[in-house]
């Protein structure tokens, strides 16, 4: 028999001669990885390599976020292994049709087809643009809700993919580069060349280069981005217990330090600095006081290396009661409600307590510093609880949101939102008491049934319209490289694009305070550096290199090596020199 469709297909790649050769199409993911073991060795080149040895390729989501925004999925087609628009398009129109045998009806617009048609307010695979109307059978299905008014038309086109670009071997400390158009983001754009010195930018502008160079001629600089929220050096695989570093047993853990659990040596580390994201918060994970986060860079072979700011910030998980539809589902008892309240509410009671007891500690030893005995969780909280460092508060449904702040307000804390999906219905409140968030991830279902269908995508907008400092942030770990796309999702609902930008560099640099170090391009702060072919948002861009603290680099990973290898496989089948 012949299989007509493999799903998953998630090391296809590898023998892509053979499936190609069977006839079998592939149903894929564009990008995920390493969420579990046999997910390790997915590389987001996999489409393309199936589709360079003649498979047919579909995209698909397996999740309910996922499926909502398929057109960004396929430009990654574009981004990795330089597939054509066309060709990128089909992966989730045609090709699935074909898959499905119905190619006589559905996946392209010819007359007689069926009238399934979605109509788009700028290119499909531009990040920026959205969908405004849907047909099915030529009757409307969906149609945008005109209240909430962005931009009538998302400019731009997708990046075409560039040749391969080589980096100088030897660069040393001091280096130029030149012919580049330069987003310094506290600034317009320009055509400028860019010095670097002793991992510092020393100069913007037109100047004559005496020593070393690397020619970006066309190209585009941009800050390196940066990741308010992950657990990246922290995990490996989601579905490996082993793996995983995050967490530890009981709620409330204040002493425990995330940066001293890094691992340098992280497959994830190198597939996230090659998509421009060059440092991240990393944070400890599920408990109400989990730990003490760290902002560290993406590079280093120790985690005292890495280290940007140690600790940054205590990182709080907002106890979260049952979810609101449950007070109206009549399978849920009123016993399970009343004990899940009632543990929710000692949660809350304990947090409270421990900040106040932090305080009572501190003032007895300074009252009494040879009486009082040493306890490591109160230390760890005094500075927290003197309002002299960051409190990171998770939370995302608006009723534990507006109880975070009331809290925050009665401890004077200095508290900082994460999370946050429903951020936009209270950011009247956030603004009076001038609480920054940290939007994250965009790319979210809204958290009621009620909510807008994209209320998510909408929020950092909306934030930004009531004049709340934000910045947006990933969701993890394995997809942390996303995060310019969670922006331009946040774009594409109403969030200007220039806001977009300083929402993944320079407004996590102010929120975290080190906006003196990185967050923009500016002549004395750290050479974080991003070159890229376009938008650096957009999901068709490639970034072709990357500085951190002025230390060039190629975007190399376990990803980009398995594509290099599985590549050279493809053209030695082609060539009759394998089997």
């Amino acid at each position: 028999f012949k299989i007509r469709s493999l799903q998953h297909v998630l090391e296809g790649y590898k023998i892509a001669p053979e499936i190609a050769a069977h006839g079998a199409s592939c149903s894929l993911f564009s990008d995920w990885w390493a969420y579990k073991i046999e997910a390790f060795d997915a590389i987001p080149f996999a489409a393309a390599l199936l589709h360079d040895a003649g498979a047919m390729v579909c995209l698909k989501s397996d999740s309910n976020e996922l499926m909502r925004h398929m057109y960004q999925e396929a430009a990654k087609c574009v981004k990795y292994g330089g597939m054509s628009e066309n060709e990128a398009l089909k992966t989730i129109t045609l090709n699935g049709a074909k898959q499905l045998g119905l190619e006589r009806r559905l996946g392209s617009i010819e007359v007689g087809k069926d009238a399934d048609l979605a109509v788009f307010n700028g290119h499909p695979l531009n990040g920026y643009s959205r969908v405004e109307l849907t047909l099915i059978d030529g009757e409307i299905a969906f149609q945008r809700d005109k209240t909430f008014k962005p931009a009538e038309y998302a400019q731009g086109s997708p990046a075409k993919p560039s040749a391969k670009f080589e980096l100088p071997k030897q660069l040393g400390n001091s280096y130029a580069i030149t012919g580049a158009t330069v987003h310094p983001v506290t600034g317009p754009a320009r055509k400028a060349n860019l010095l670097v010195n002793d991992g510092k930018i020393t100069q913007i502008g037109s100047f004559p280069i005496g020593g070393a160079a690397v020619d970006a001629t066309g190209l585009h600089i941009y800050p390196g981005m940066i990741d308010a929220g992950t657990v990246l050096g922290l995990a490996e695989l989601e579905s490996a217990r082993e793996t995983q570093d995050y967490q530890e047993g009981g709620d409330f853990q204040p002493d425990l330090r995330a940066a001293i659990a890094v691992n340098p040596d992280s497959e994830l580390i190198p597939v996230t600095r090659a998509n421009g994201v060059l440092a991240v918060v990393t944070r400890p994970t599920g408990s109400v006081i989990a730990g003490q986060g760290a902002l560290i860079n993406l590079a280093g072979w120790v985690p005292r290396e890495m280290i940007v700011v140690d600790p940054i910030a205590l990182h709080v998980e907002f106890p979260s009661g049952l979810p609101f539809f449950s007070f109206f589902d009549p399978t849920v008892s009123p016993m399970s409600r009343g004990l899940a309240k009632k543990q929710r509410d000692d949660k809350v009671r304990k947090l409270k307590e421990l900040f106040q007891q932090a305080l009572a500690y501190e003032a007895g030893r300074v009252a009494a510093p040879k009486s009082t005995p040493v306890n490591p969780r109160l230390a760890a909280m005094v500075p927290y609880a003197k309002g002299e460092k960051p409190v990171i508060i998770q939370a995302q449904r608006h009723p534990e949101i507006r109880e975070a702040l009331k809290l925050a307000e009665e401890l004077k804390l200095k508290m900082i939102l994460s999370g946050a999906t429903d951020a936009w219905k209270v950011a009247d409140e956030l603004k009076r008491r001038d609480v920054p968030v940290i939007v994250g991830p965009t790319m979210a279902m809204p958290q009621e049934s009620d909510d807008p269908f994209d209320s998510p995508y909408s929020n950092a907008a909306k934030l930004h319209l009531a004049g709340v400092r934000y910045c947006i942030r990933s969701e993890g770990a394995s997809n942390a490289r996303n995060l310019p796309y969670q922006a331009a999702m946040a774009v594409s609902y109403g969030l200007p694009v220039e806001e977009g930008l300083k929402a993944v560099t320079l407004y996590p640099a102010q929120i975290l305070g080190v906006a003196d170090q990185l967050g923009s391009l500016d002549v004395g702060k750290r050479a974080h550096l991003v070159i890229t072919n376009g938008d650096m948002l957009q999901a068709s861009t490639q970034v072709l290199a990357v500085a951190i603290d002025g230390k060039m680099m190629a975007p190399e990973s376990k990803q980009s090596k398995l594509y290099d290898r599985y590549r050279q496989r493809l053209q030695e089948v082609k060539d009759g020199k394998a089997i």
